[in-house]
């Protein structure tokens, strides 16, 4: 070292031979490494003369749960430097148990599977109080719950309700009888069925909705027409007069004038600007219905609400859906009644969440969570009024449920969901 400052100073002396300039870097580095080694020596010190502090871990229940949930998942024995998946996944991979009412198995079932079970404490629990009040918003989700789960009372249910649900929506040439309805092509209007299938919730061949500008989010009310399973994402959006989309259908195929006047009570200029999410789609599913004969298209369009109903039927309507689902997808028993029930309110919730979206997230978010809202299970976004009862309560006023009829129930909150 003390070479290194011979250099130093030999060198600003004015020195220019190249080696001595060489040996003045090297002893620069030198002098740095040794300033950073001693650093690093003070901070060992300081430690080592820090007194142990014991190590603070979590040990509440719950805490213990996910430790021995993770754990559960690892293979310990896996070097995590050379493959870490399998030190952190194997053993869940190794264990493929997957229940019987369900296709796929993993955390987020098992979060979801937890999710519901504390829905469940939350809707058996007794009274109906919020926020130190009582709440009907409250009850209605409780009485909601108590109907779905009357097992007696859903198997002694009769086709009767049923077959009067086709008969609102038109008839049926499957059933064609005094309570669903005579079917005939000469009386049957394909729009007068669109529109009744709007207020069940079942819309077929398009699915049209109110729901903000994507363009103007402070101009509500604009219609939008999106194939059935389509979801509303924005960038896919047009706007075009109601006279330009019928001319996309046809002009004679659909009546957009009196579907909507029936289906909205109200009547609709075709001047009227509509957002259209499925431009390409239009006119081939216009193709199609034209070439189609009324008997199939009424079978068809009945057919989408009646599917939608049986799992609210006795269990000889369900055990074909069951039994479709287990071909499709492996699922080879249905879920317990609680869980299913606790499933339908969830389901019920994210809709609505869905259809307000609109009304209280700027578009940025609001086209996020549109894209995120099927995999959003329980813990969700609200809108600020559900946080006051009496906003609450006077939100879900105009919505009659029933602690003894899970089916008028469904049917009440359908037609609450899209007047509101």
């Amino acid at each position: 070292m003390l070479y290194c400052f011979l250099i130093l100073y030999i060198d600003e002396a004015g020195s220019g031979d190249q080696q001595h300039k060489t040996m003045n870097k090297l002893c620069i580095l030198m002098v740095i490494s040794l300033i950073v080694i001693t650093g690093l020596l003070i901070v060992i010190i300081v430690l080592s003369l820090r007194p142990d502090e014991p190590l603070k871990t979590c040990q509440s229940p719950d805490c213990v749960m996910t430790a021995d949930s993770m754990l559960s998942r690892m293979q310990l024995s896996a070097d995590p430097c050379d493959d870490f998946y399998a030190y952190a996944c194997n053993a869940a991979i190794q264990d493929p148990t997957i229940p019987p009412s369900a296709s796929r198995w993993g955390v987020i079932e098992e979060v979801d599977d937890r999710n519901k079970a504390i829905m469940k404490r939350l809707l058996e629990k007794p009274g109906s109080e919020y926020k130190g009040v009582n709440s009907t918003a409250v009850e209605k989700a409780k009485f909601y719950f108590a109907a779905c789960m009357n097992g007696t009372a859903r198997e002694t249910r009769t086709k009767k309700r049923l077959l009067q649900v086709v008969n609102e929506v038109g008839s049926w040439p499957l059933t064609n009888d005094p309570v669903s309805g005579i079917w005939s092509s000469d009386s049957w209007s394909m729009e007068n069925t669109l529109s009744q299938l709007f207020w069940y919730k079942s819309m077929t061949l398009f699915k049209m909705t109110i729901t903000a500008d994507a363009k103007n989010s402070s101009a509500y009310r604009i219609m939008a027409f999106v194939k059935s399973e389509q979801r509303l994402y924005l960038e896919e959006s047009y706007k075009m007069p109601l006279s330009y989309l019928h001319g996309l259908l046809g002009n004679d195929v659909i009546d957009l004038h009196k579907y909507l006047r029936k289906a909205l009570n109200t009547s609709i200029a075709m001047t009227e600007e509509v957002i259209v999410y499925a431009v390409d789609y239009i006119p081939k599913m216009a193709a199609l219905v034209q070439a189609a004969d009324k008997e199939t298209l009424a079978s068809y369009m009945v057919w989408h609400v009646i599917i939608t109903l049986l799992p609210y039927m006795p269990i000889a309507y369900r055990m074909p859906l069951l039994e479709l689902e287990s071909t499709l997808s492996g699922v080879s028993a249905s879920e317990d009644m609680w869980e299913d029930c606790v499933t339908d309110i969830l389901s019920e919730i994210r809709q609505s969440f869905v259809h307000n979206l609109s009304q209280w997230m700027d578009k940025l978010t609001r086209h996020r969570a549109m894209v995120k809202a099927d995999g959003i299970i329980q813990k969700i976004g609200y809108p600020e009024f559900i946080k006051d009862p009496a906003k609450l309560d006077d939100y879900y006023a105009k919505v009659t449920i029933h602690a003894n009829s899970q089916f008028r129930n469904v049917l009440n909150v359908r037609f609450f969901q899209v007047q509101f």
